[in-house]
Order: structure tokens, then C-alpha cells, then sequence
């Protein structure tokens, strides 16, 4: 009977830096292989000072095997055979069977007898003996080392009667994380260069030589090493809990970053500025012990372009943080398929998609209250503290996109029901810092103001300021480079009437994902897509246009500065928070308490996400005049025509 004999080669441990500990001495492991009819068994043993392959031992440091570990065999052809090993996790010695219904046919012969570790079928040879492997970006946790099939070995003899030793492709890290009450569902690795460190990858080894990698042009830069259940993380630098990456040769030329994900959304980077930071094959380096700190995820279930931190909870002193390379929810908009294809429209605002390219330049265009503070970006997110005041913060990332922090206590909502359909809206305003009634500062309940499709909102008194410099929305649509920075007043989209609102291209109903009313779309109910320019945080969206047409109006109690109405989930308060008019307040849009001299003002003035198909969108008014406010949900003229597109009014969100 012919033999195989598989021999693991030596790996050793070094230390690279001052933040990496002390080396440990790894065992090797022997394999061999007896030709059985067709069909090779392999039978596999551990030898002294040797090094292992499948997970590591931690008392001397070998990686034994793993009940159903498998391998790619080439035997002197081309064609893949799948073998399995059928002993006991932690065996140092057993056997390897074909996998039933697995043996391959056909193949090229080749010169030589060629091994892979783990198995793949998309695992190849060539006839000179370059084989090609997957590194896996995804890899799982395991207590004390690294997960199943995560790391790569590489094999290759003369023929089946020589031995055949197996040589790790791939270098070890190993990171000490501790913290307070900290449960990590992940950990990624990824290169502040970028560097290639998993997918495709070709690896070539002579006999008697080592192997050399070369990382495939679609190979991909991040290494994610994810928990099965949640691991709780030991409290103090002396009491860590290990993680394992296996990571093929690499220098990480401007060093590396760490991101840890918990399992209640929370998010913390380490950045390790280390030049020319090399992972070698066949060695493990252990990095010093360091405290994660989670920020707190604020995009964590949905990207959007308004974010709410709950100034009734507990503030999270570490921080809070959203992803920046997103543009809202990602959700683009296809010009192309309402007739707009000039590039004039594709390049608006990224290129035609939702990506965003970051650099190091985001501020603050408004900061209400001093909500926030210590703003910056890491890791491809925006990240602040909150100070725990209520108030509202528009955050400027690179000219090209805002988003706004909304810092009040977590809005409720009521039920409201329609033809069948309901709806859950919101108890207040985007940007209101308190739903109720309050005399004293009757502009807490306004929130901001929004013109017909625009993510962002403005104050009362931005509306009014008759010039706000460099904060201009004018030029928004013709400048792509620098979108929605422009002046509310006037003309953020009146000026392209003629281009942009004819009948045969109602595109304004893509903008908050609502249709229109001569586009065919029978957006009708619940049914309304959520975009990247809708301007409601997570979970939410602009109000649907038949929302609020089943509401009546409740006791009012004398309230002069708004009006409570009842759906079928309770009563909801709407303020008097009028309506902007290219910074002149036109009498019965005048945001502010009912005055009966002004008896047949519009008070209550919000936007739904429907376009009439003309210059205008639906909005949702509610007239001060007596006779209205005892119909409530009254909408009165406007409502037949829809109201002009540029004009600044209140949304209020409902559940997507």
C-alpha cells in the first residue's frame, strides 16, 4: 500500500513592536495518506516541537485538529478531492476519508501532489502548480484562538510516496480586548492603507520551498470576525478576552484599525499608527491589552439624514457616532427612469449614487443649546458627545451633505387610521424639542422647516435672514459639488420650473419617495418609499399624503398656539407653526398664536411626500378659522392645487 505522509511546518512567534508581548512556541502536526483502491485515506498525527493547522491548544501552543475539518487534494491532477477528518475535536492523530459523492473526474495531470486547508470547491490548480485560494473575509470567534477553516495551510511532494509538509500561508494577530458590561458581537480588521487582506489570492510553493502569496486584484480589504452569541469581555487589563485573526502576509504601511460592534448597536475604533506594520507567515503577533469604550451607533439598524439622541436617557459619555459614507439611507434616485439623463441630473449629488467620499472637514452650520460637541471623523463616521441639552445641530461634511442631530426626549407616536391603512405619527415636528404646548417658548414645538424634497430643514430665523453667506441653497441643483448649502429663500427649486416640474416629467415625487399624481404611481396607504433625501430619522418617514384625512379635531381648551386632534391611538398636538415664504410672512402663513383678526389663517402647515405632478406638492394644512378648526384636517384652497414647492414647512414622520 502506497503512503503519504503530511508534515506540518515549524511556526514561531515574534514580537514587532513595544504594544506586542512576549513570542509563544507553537507544535507541529504529521499527516499521512494511504492510497485505498481509488480513493486516498488519510490518517494524520501529532510529532514533537510541531506546528498545527485547524485551532490552537493554549497550553503549548499547538493548533490540533477539529472534528469535520476538511481539505482540497490535488494527487497529481488537477481535479479537487474533498476529504474529511473523522476523529474528535483536539485529536493529535486520525484519519481522512473522502467525502461520499464528492470524488471529481476529469483534471489535467500535474508534476506534482498539492494540498489545501480548509476545503473549497472553488479551490484551483493550474498545470504549474499555482494554486488558487479564497482568504475568508469572514471569519468566526472561538475562545483562545482562531475559528474553523480560518486558517490557510498550503501543501505540496513529488508524489504519494513522499512526505508532504503543510505550511501555514497566513500570519496570526491577536488582540486583548476588556471593558466595562461590554458584549462584542464583532471584530474587524482593516489597513488604514487599505491593504488587501482577504478574498481571491494565488499561492505558489516549489518543493522543499515556502509559500508566497499574491493577493488577487477583486481581493478585499477588511477581515470581519464575527460572534456566534455575544461574548461578555473580561473588565480589566490583567482579565481580556483574546481575538484571532488569521491574516495572510501583509504590511500594514500606515498601520491598522480595529472596530469592535456590541450587541446594543454600540461601535469603538482603534487606530494603530504603526509605519510598515508587518504580519509574517507562519507567525503570531499578540497585541498589548486596550479598554473598549463603545460610542454609540446611531445608524446602527438604518442610515438616515437625521439622527435623534434621547436627552430623557442616560447620555452616553463615550460619544455617539453615524456612518458619513451614506448619503440618508442610501436609497438613490433614478433619474433616467422619469425621462431626466443630461448630466446635469446624474451628477447630482454623487455621481448618481448615495456614496459619499470623506476627508477630514465636517463642522457645524447650527448648534442649538451647545448639544453637541467634540465633532470629528473616524473610521468613515461622523462622531460627537452629547451634552445632554435639547436642542438641534446641522452637521456639514465636506460642503456635500448635512445631517441633523436632533437631541430631545424619544418622540412618541399616536395611530392614526385612513381607508383601512394605519398609520403611527410622530408626536412632534422634525427638529421640535418638546411636544407640548408651551407659552413660553411656542417656537420649542415649531421644529424646522423644509422646502418640497430637500433632507434638510431651517429655523424661523434662517428663513428670515435675509443673507446667509456661505449657507446658500440657490445654486444647489446647478452646483452638484456643493448641494443644499444654499439659501432657503427664494428659489431652491422655483428657479428650475421649466426644467424640472413640466407635466410629462414630474420628478419631484421621487424626491421623498411619495409619486405623483400624473406619474402613474399609485402610491395610496403605507405604500411610500423611503429615500435618500427623506429628512426623518431612523424607522420613520415623511407622512404619506392621506394620512392625516381621518383625524377630527379634539378639545382645544382655549390653546391659541396649536390644536390637539384625535386619531384612533389617542390625541396628537399640532403647533401653529405656519408657513415660510422666501423670507417674507405673508399674514395668514404667519407662523405664531390664533388672532381672530387673522381669523382665516393657516396655521398648522406640513408636507406630505406626494407631488401634484405640477409646480407644487400635497401638503397638510389646518386653517385657524373657527369654522375649520371644528371640521379639523380642514386644507382649503391650497389643498386643491398643492402648495409651492419652495415654501418651508413642517414635517411630521410617520412609521415606515
Amino acid at each position: 500500500m502506497k503512503k503519504l505522509a503530511l508534515i506540518l511546518g515549524i511556526v514561531s512567534l515574534v514580537a514587532a513592536c513595544n504594544t506586542i508581548e512576549e513570542p509563544s512556541n507553537i507544535q507541529d502536526k504529521t499527516q499521512e495518506v494511504k492510497q485505498v483502491a481509488n480513493a486516498p485515506v488519510l490518517s494524520a498525527s501529532i510529532e514533537e516541537a510541531a506546528e498545527t493547522k485547524s485551532y490552537l491548544n493554549e497550553a503549548d501552543w499547538r493548533i490540533l485538529w477539529t472534528a469535520n475539518d476538511e481539505i482540497s487534494a490535488f494527487v497529481s491532477n488537477t481535479a479537487n478531492w474533498k476529504y474529511q477528518f473523522d476523529g474528535a475535536t483536539g485529536a493529535q492523530k486520525g484519519s481522512f476519508n473522502p467525502v461520499s459523492g464528492s470524488t471529481p473526474s476529469g483534471g489535467t495531470p500535474i508534476a506534482n501532489v498539492y494540498a489545501v486547508y480548509p476545503y473549497s470547491a472553488s479551490n484551483t490548480i493550474d498545470a504549474n502548480g499555482v494554486m488558487t485560494v479564497n482568504f475568508p473575509a469572514a471569519q468566526t470567534y472561538a475562545a483562545k484562538t482562531f475559528g474553523q477553516g480560518a486558517n490557510t495551510m498550503v501543501a505540496v511532494g513529488d508524489d504519494i510516496e513522499s512526505d508532504l509538509v503543510f505550511k501555514n500561508a497566513c500570519g496570526y494577530l491577536m488582540f486583548k480586548l476588556y471593558g466595562s458590561n461590554v458584549n462584542v458581537k464583532s471584530v474587524s480588521l482593516k489597513g488604514n492603507n487599505n491593504e488587501k487582506i482577504a478574498g481571491a489570492a494565488t499561492v505558489s510553493m516549489p518543493l522543499g520551498g515556502e509559500p508566497t502569496v499574491t493577493m488577487a486584484s477583486s481581493a478585499t480589504n477588511e477581515i470581519v470576525l464575527t460572534c456566534t452569541n455575544a461574548v461578555t469581555i473580561g473588565n480589566s487589563s490583567s482579565n481580556y478576552t483574546e481575538f484571532w485573526f488569521a491574516v495572510p502576509p501583509v504590511t500594514f504601511t500606515q498601520g491598522f484599525t480595529i472596530t469592535v460592534k456590541t450587541d446594543n448597536g454600540g461601535i469603538f475604533f482603534k487606530k494603530a499608527n504603526i509605519s510598515n506594520f508587518e504580519v509574517e507567515r507562519g507567525k503570531a503577533k499578540k497585541m498589548a491589552p486596550f479598554e473598549v469604550k463603545p460610542l454609540t451607533n446611531l445608524g446602527a439598524v438604518e442610515t438616515a439624514n437625521c439622527y435623534i439622541v434621547n436627552t430623557a436617557g442616560t447620555i452616553n459619555q463615550n460619544g455617539y457616532c453615524f456612518d458619513c459614507t451614506i448619503a440618508g439611507n442610501g436609497q438613490t434616485v433614478d433619474w433616467a427612469s422619469v425621462g431626466f439623463v443630461g448630466a446635469e441630473y446624474q451628477a447630482y449629488p454623487t455621481g448618481g449614487g448615495s456614496t459619499l467620499a470623506t476627508s477630514s472637514s465636517v463642522y457645524t452650520k447650527f448648534n442649538q443649546n451647545n448639544c453637541i460637541s467634540d465633532l470629528r471623523i473616524e473610521n468613515g463616521m461622523i462622531c460627537f458627545k452629547a451634552s445632554g441639552a435639547e436642542g438641534n445641530a446641522k452637521v456639514v461634511l465636506d460642503d456635500v451633505w448635512v445631517w441633523l442631530i436632533w437631541c430631545t426626549d424619544q418622540p412618541g407616536t399616536v395611530s392614526f387610521t385612513n381607508n383601512g391603512t394605519t398609520f403611527s405619527v410622530m408626536d412632534r415636528n422634525i427638529g421640535a424639542i418638546t411636544n407640548v404646548a408651551d407659552a413660553s417658548n411656542v417656537e420649542n414645538m415649531y421644529g424646522l422647516y423644509y422646502q418640497f424634497g430637500n433632507p434638510i430643514g431651517y429655523t424661523k430665523a434662517e428663513f428670515a435672514t435675509a443673507d446667509l453667506g456661505g449657507y446658500r441653497m440657490k445654486d444647489a441643483w446647478l452646483a452638484p459639488s456643493k448641494p443644499h448649502l444654499q439659501n432657503p429663500q427664494g428659489d431652491w427649486l422655483w428657479f428650475r420650473t421649466a426644467y424640472w416640474c413640466d407635466n410629462a416629467k414630474p420628478l419631484f415625487g421621487l424626491l421623498w419617495g411619495g409619486g405623483s399624481d400624473i406619474d402613474g404611481t399609485s402610491l395610496s396607504g403605507n405604500a411610500t418609499v423611503k429615500t435618500m433625501y427623506d429628512p426623518c430619522p431612523p424607522g420613520y418617514k415623511v407622512s404619506p399624503y392621506d394620512v392625516f384625512h381621518g383625524i377630527v379635531n379634539s378639545n382645544n381648551n382655549g390653546d391659541v398656539n396649536g390644536m390637539k386632534l384625535t386619531g384612533n391611538g389617542g390625541e396628537i398636538y399640532f403647533p401653529y407653526n405656519g408657513c415660510m415664504w422666501q423670507g417674507d410672512y405673508v399674514n395668514w402663513l404667519l407662523p405664531g398664536p390664533y388672532i381672530p383678526e387673522q381669523d382665516n389663517a393657516a396655521r398648522v402647515c406640513l408636507w406630505t411626500s406626494r407631488h401634484t405632478g405640477t409646480t407644487m406638492a400635497w401638503p397638510f394644512w389646518i386653517y385657524s378659522k373657527a369654522s375649520n378648526r371644528a371640521g379639523g384636517g380642514c386644507m382649503g384652497e391650497e389643498d386643491k392645487g398643492g402648495s409651492i414647492l419652495v415654501r418651508g414647512m413642517g414635517v411630521r414622520c410617520v412609521v415606515e
